[in-house]
């Protein structure tokens, strides 16, 4: 229990610790990530059950057993908004039946999810497959208990389970959660559902050590951003009509784009007008996944105008370039953008 207890001091100082970071979830979702949590068994009653017989295999039949917190680590790599990972841990299982002393239980599971964005949070509803290796040590009989003849039985079975995690992110690298699931063992003669319950943290090692970049306000000062990612020096060439701004992790804006409002009228009452859309991301995330989230704001941009003003696919060329130059003082708000250039299909126009 002095261990147990450690463990829980470690967590709650860390937990105020982290209240001095923002809360602001990243555009990390892609790259390796390791697992580190802490999880709890909620071991039911299975007398009289058809599940009984497999029960009593791994030593927890009539519920008179003692779990005590375990511990659960995993590796694995995500993309966009998928996550798959190799889990294995261990957790020891007191037995209150005299005949069962101690169950000890190891879990290798295959596990997927996609998370969801709500906010500041995501949620990972996932499901796994894998082993599940067990041990325990009782006596098989009254007598053998009363010759203090222990036995040990060490077996294995098939698992499968389900969970949903509820996180949000401390730092690009750093990641809280917390969440309940099920591990089920299956034999051929029954199941063993397992409730569990778990808290721990997720770590991206490629993005410990990266400081994310002054805050300004989210709401712009002006369609022109004075410091900012670095375009190419042919497509910096035309001026900037205007700019639109993404939340984190999305490609469809926060609020009505004005921008590509304004845009559109001018586009429908100009036939011989074009217009060029830039796309770009902020630095949090690998460069496939960064290039990938600014493709889309941009052909969001695109679409919106053919389908709100009827403009011409040709007139529209769509561009995206990922991560920008980092500077000090841009704030991750002008990162999440696309660029409006209105060119005359001939020659450009200059927007001031």
């Amino acid at each position: 229990m002095c261990v147990n207890r450690r463990a829980l001091a470690a967590v709650f100082f860390f937990l105020l610790r982290a209240r001095s970071f923002a809360l602001e979830l990243p555009e990390w979702t892609a790259g390796f990530f390791l697992d580190l949590e802490g999880q709890y068994y909620i071991i039911p009653d299975f007398t009289g059950t058809l599940d009984a017989p497999v029960a009593e295999r791994y030593g927890v039949a009539g519920g008179l057993v003692k779990p005590y917190p375990g511990f659960r680590l995993g590796a694995g790599y995500g993309w966009s908004r998928f996550r798959l990972s190799l889990e294995s841990g261990y957790t020891y299982i007191a037995g209150t039946n005299p005949l069962v002393l101690d169950i000890h239980l190891v879990p290798l599971v295959l596990r997927a999810g996609y998370t969801f964005r709500l906010g500041k949070f995501s949620v990972l509803p996932s499901i796994g497959a894998g082993l599940i290796f067990s041990s325990v040590t009782h006596y098989e009989t009254a007598i053998a208990m009363l010759l203090d003849k222990l036995s040990r039985s060490s077996g294995g079975g098939v698992l499968v389970n389900a969970g949903l995690r509820l996180g949000w992110a401390l730092t690009p690298g750093v990641g809280l959660y917390a969440g309940a699931g099920i591990d089920c063992v299956v034999e051929r003669d029954g199941l063993l559902p397992l409730p569990v319950v778990e808290m721990g943290i997720s770590l991206k090692p490629f993005l410990l050590g990266k400081r994310r970049p002054a805050r300004t306000p989210e709401v712009p000062a002006g369609p022109e951003i004075s410091s900012g990612p670095a375009v190419p020096e042919a497509a910096a060439e035309a001026g900037i009509a205007g700019v639109v701004y993404f939340p984190a992790d999305s490609a469809v804006p926060a609020a009505p784009p004005a921008e590509l409002d304004a845009a559109g009228e001018l586009l429908r009452a100009s036939p011989a007008l074009g217009v060029r859309l830039r796309g770009y991301a902020a630095p949090y995330g690998s460069p496939a996944w960064l290039s990938g989230l600014s493709e889309e704001r941009a052909r969001f941009c695109g679409d919106y105008l053919v389908k709100e003003y009827g403009i011409e696919r040709e007139r529209i060329s769509v561009e995206w370039y990922g991560e920008g130059q980092s500077e000090t003082g841009v704030s991750d708000q002008e990162w999440r953008r696309v660029e409006i250039i209105i060119e005359n299909r001939e020659a450009p126009i200059i927007n001031g």
